[in-house]
């Protein structure tokens, strides 16, 4: 456990149950993982828990939808969308921040692709997507948007340099 937070300290004390949790501190906040595999970060004192791909591929493509008749998404190689809600625990998307393709619609481990999306009209679009919520802190928000920065070449999940002061 490297958390040094009251709140973390106690999250993790309720989680035990559920196997080897633990809490890395990052970007002002706190990554908590079970098995080396993030599910949720603490920010504030509150724990965010990730989305599932069927949700976030919803968002994405509805907001492909919303916008098809005036962008061109070939034009494109990267996609940021920030939803206009404040996100808190059982409000708003869930999560604060993440990196949508490639990521959670792929899975962070063995599946290195970038998916084709398809709004209602048929458009596509198969590059970097990022979504972040207005109320993200900047470091989560750093941090993902590179990750989707960063993309796929070769089959392989392209790293990206994180600089820490």
């Amino acid at each position: 456990m490297a958390a040094e937070n009251e709140f973390v300290t106690y999250l993790l004390e309720l989680l035990g149950p559920f196997g080897s949790v633990e809490a890395k501190s990052m970007f002002g906040g706190f990554g908590v993982y079970r098995d080396n595999l993030m599910f949720g970060l603490v920010s504030q004192d509150t724990l965010y828990l990730k989305v599932n791909g069927r949700r976030v591929r919803k968002l994405i493509e509805d907001t492909m939808t919303a916008i098809e008749r005036r962008v061109d998404f070939s034009q494109f190689q990267h996609i940021l969308i920030i939803p206009g809600v404040f996100t808190l625990p059982g409000k708003g998307y869930g999560m604060m921040c993440y990196c949508a393709n490639p990521g959670m619609l792929t899975g962070v481990r063995g599946n290195p692709r970038f998916v084709t999306l398809r709004s209602r009209g048929g458009k596509t679009f198969s590059g970097g997507v990022f979504v972040g919520t207005e109320n993200a802190p900047l470091g989560f928000f750093a941090h993902d948007f590179f990750h989707a920065l960063g993309g796929v070449y070769a089959n392989k999940r392209l790293r990206t340099l994180t600089l820490q002061f």
